[in-house]
């Protein structure tokens, strides 16, 4: 039974990579042993748990919901928010990718999104990955190594025409193919299959993301500073 003191938060988020990606991150940011973790999944319609933490002492409990699909990110917290204020939920934020909208549209999705958010409590945000979630891996440099010897800065250079660390992986229209030709160089993949997303979320140095390369990644800025004030 989830007790009513603990501070709760629900994040909406369009996929499995997200899913898995938020997993880790909301672990690092909150302390393992500080949050209990329930991870749910759309499935023709509703959500079904995948995973739940036991609540015990923990200072908070977090709702990770599994969409599916971009465009039901918005359309879920409308749908649920009602049901998270009757179970004392103190925030809401949903997380989906830019693309296949273009980078331009960003700002008039960012209003339009904002406008059909619930207004009651609980508070609600919703953040968008430029392009992809996939650019937040790109720009954590210290991961490759992990992947494989041959993924090099100058190799990935000369595959994706992008520097992993003057780079900004924000501008790359397909953050997600130019991840896989990176990887491939070691002779790895990467099509967002679960388990290739596992190993580049157990590569990544999350401290170091968080705290030195969201100077290049607005989008994942923005999104650590709001998960850094619910948890601070």
């Amino acid at each position: 039974m989830i007790e009513r003191e603990l501070k709760k938060l629900a994040l909406f988020v369009e996929g499995q990579a997200e899913r898995i990606f938020f997993g880790r991150l909301l672990r690092e940011i909150a302390g393992r042993q500080n949050i209990a973790l329930q991870t749910q999944q759309q499935f023709r319609g509703r959500f079904e748990t995948l995973e739940s933490d036991i609540v015990g002492d923990q200072s908070y409990f977090a709702l990770l919901a599994d969409c599916s699909a971009d465009s039901r990110v918005l359309s879920a917290i409308i749908e649920r928010h009602k049901s998270l204020e009757q179970s004392g939920y103190d925030l809401v934020v949903g997380v989906r990718d830019l693309y296949p909208q273009r980078r331009e549209d960003l700002n008039e999705l960012v209003a339009e999104t904002g406008r059909c958010l619930p207004v009651e409590v609980p508070p609600c945000k919703l953040f968008f990955a430029v392009m992809e979630l996939e650019a937040w891996f790109m720009q954590e440099d210290r991961h490759f190594p992990h992947i494989g010897a041959a993924c090099t800065r100058e190799n990935i250079l000369k595959v994706t025409g992008f520097d992993i660390v003057d780079g900004f992986a924000e501008d790359l229209p397909r953050p997600s193919t130019s991840l896989n030709l990176s990887y491939r160089l070691s002779g790895a993949e990467y099509k967002k299959k679960a388990w290739q997303v596992q190993t580049t979320v157990d590569a990544l140095d999350i401290e170091y993301l968080c705290l030195d390369r969201v100077e290049r990644l607005d989008s994942l800025r923005l999104v650590v500073e709001e998960l850094n004030d619910f948890f601070s």
